[in-house]
């Protein structure tokens, strides 16, 4: 036990994390976050030379919906909760200035990658993964346990129509609960967002002009080097939203990483010539 607290410590001081302020058991589900960081990205950038946006979210409902541009930054924002979330509920402090969360019995996440799948149940499709993974997650809370979902992109491989419904669905009934805190991703705009419980964000991405500089530099001579001028224009910031009023980024970002110039014309054309 004295080398496994000598270890947190060391760990603590290496990276300048924080005790968690725990809410007792019963209390209603908030979640706080100053200056949250997800240490393995932070490596990836600081060897690369390139920035990190540490995350800033204060959630006072049960569900946060956020919503911004591609590589806007949504997976990484909702992955540095699952972190700092696992550590917190693991006994260690948090990469953060400060961590306000409680004690859940489970700890969920709803969207992930095909392989998964494949390993388990041939012919799953990637929609059949998020449900299956969707079916787990309400049997718990069916049994009652205080749990902690992180939903990246739900619905995101089938029609838009029905993904609307089916987010509509689920935003509702997690905002109506008391033991749940939530926070969800997506492209779908067009939700019937609760009355009450939900709060919107969105990725700063781009920004105003940002775009507009991003495609008068060009692309790049490789992927990699596209790919680099993308996250050095983007803003990785989390900002609370009135509503989820769409973007239009997607072109531009296809054009940058070396989509066919007639292809990108013809559907900003079907935009009305939006970028």
């Amino acid at each position: 036990r004295f080398d496994l607290a000598l270890a947190r410590a060391r760990l603590a001081r290496r990276y300048a994390m924080v005790r968690p302020e725990l809410t007792p058991p019963g209390a209603a589900p908030t979640l706080l976050v100053e200056g949250g960081r997800l240490l393995p990205l932070e490596a990836r950038c600081a060897a690369r030379g390139a920035a990190y946006w540490p995350l800033d979210l204060a959630l006072a409902v049960p569900v946060a919906v956020i919503a911004g541009a591609n590589m806007g930054g949504k997976t990484v924002a909702l992955a540095t909760v699952g972190f700092l979330q696992a550590l917190a509920q693991l006994g260690f402090f948090a990469p953060a200035r400060r961590l306000r969360t409680t004690f859940y019995d489970h700890l969920a996440c709803v969207g992930g990658h095909r392989d998964e799948a494949g390993a388990r149940v041939e012919g799953l499709s990637s929609f059949g993964l998020e449900v299956d993974q969707l079916v787990n997650v309400w049997r718990r809370l069916d049994h009652g346990e205080r749990t902690l979902v992180l939903i990246d992109e739900l619905a995101r491989t089938t029609s838009s129509t029905e993904a609307a419904a089916l987010l509509t669905a689920v935003l509702g009934a997690l905002a109506a609960r008391g033991d749940v805190t939530a926070a969800l991703s997506t492209h779908v705009v067009e939700l019937g967002l609760p009355a009450a419980g939900v709060a919107c964000f969105r990725m700063a991405g781009l920004g105003a002009g940002g775009l507009e500089r991003l495609l008068a530099g060009g692309g790049g001579a490789d992927l990699a080097a596209r790919v680099r001028r993308i996250n050095d224009h983007m803003t990785y910031r989390l900002d609370p939203a009135a509503d989820l009023a769409p973007t239009r980024e997607a072109l531009g970002i296809a054009e940058i990483l070396g989509l066919d110039a007639r292809l990108v014309r013809a559907a900003r054309q079907h935009l009305g010539g939006a970028l």
